[in-house]
């Protein structure tokens, strides 16, 4: 995966406002012109161009929809040139960064060729980062079927086109993702660092009053410096408390305590615990 852009080209994600699921002239039109959005999103499928008088065009191709749709009056061509092109006629145009969403397998490749004729106008003029998105992995409720796009083919088409130049490189990013299905989302853990969640535990709020059996796991990675209690202390007390000190009993009952401190830092939350161990923290309070 090292044929991508470092983690340290990446934008900034807070400076990152987003259009999404901008599938049509207007709606991207309306985003390069909008100086509060900074990234634009759009899904990809094989489709076909409709005109403003709902002519249809016979030419399969890579177009701007989300599945079911399948027409669009914004090809890929067009979307790309709009969004990238600089001069008079485009002056009201701000560059954004970019998140193309695939959605068939298909559509990898010439939309590779067309971003690979971007990156190669003297002008050198885009220069924003390219996020090449895809739910290339099988998630509940959809373990059994078949998955439009095949994770060998997306990752091997991406890594292919980063190495045709510095600037292919540079300039495009994974975003890979899983399929899942809405109504299976009852079996699902979320997986967290537990050094984020310790910073603030609202914005798990919503998702985890709307499906009450989806669990959160705080975790940390193996050679992390541990989290201080001063920390644990500050954010939710009794809830980050709970797991802190059973790493902290795991630690010392094992012989190997660098590990177990490291890799323990796990925990799985009901909302109601959560919801108990805030208000007993604000009691202390």
């Amino acid at each position: 995966m090292n044929n991508f852009s470092s983690s340290s080209n990446l934008p900034n994600p807070k400076l990152l406002f987003w259009a999404h699921s901008t599938c049509s002239k207007d709606e991207l039109s309306a985003a390069l012109t909008n100086l509060n959005i900074t990234a634009i999103e759009a899904d990809i499928v094989m489709g076909y161009e409709q005109n403003d008088i709902n002519e249809v065009s016979p030419i399969v191709q890579p177009v701007m929809a989300h599945p079911p749709q399948y027409l669009s009056d914004l090809t890929f061509g067009t979307f790309i040139e709009m969004a990238t092109t600089t001069g008079p006629h485009s002056k009201d145009f701000q560059q954004k960064h970019l998140k193309l969403d695939f959605k068939e397998i298909a559509t990898v490749r010439p939309v590779l060729e067309s971003l690979h004729q971007v990156f190669c106008k003297s002008d050198d003029s885009f220069d924003q980062m390219v996020f090449l998105n895809a739910d290339i992995l099988a998630g509940p409720g959809k373990r059994y079927g078949k998955l439009e796009m095949e994770a060998d083919i997306f990752i091997k088409e991406c890594l292919g086109f980063a190495q045709k130049s510095e600037k292919h490189r540079s300039q495009c990013a994974f975003s890979l993702g899983w399929r899942v299905d809405c109504r299976s989302l009852g079996g699902v853990v979320l997986a967290v660092n537990a050094r984020v969640l310790a910073k603030a535990l609202s914005p798990f709020d919503s998702i985890l009053n709307d499906y009450p059996h989806i669990h959160l796991l705080a975790w940390t990675g193996t050679g992390e410096p541990p989290i201080s209690m001063h920390q644990v202390s500050s954010q939710y007390g009794n809830i980050i408390q709970y797991f802190y000190q059973n790493i902290i009993d795991s630690a010392a009952n094992s012989k190997d305590c660098i590990f177990s401190r490291y890799r323990m830092v796990i925990k799985r939350f009901h909302p109601s615990e959560m919801s108990k161990g805030r208000n007993d923290n604000n009691k202390k309070r």
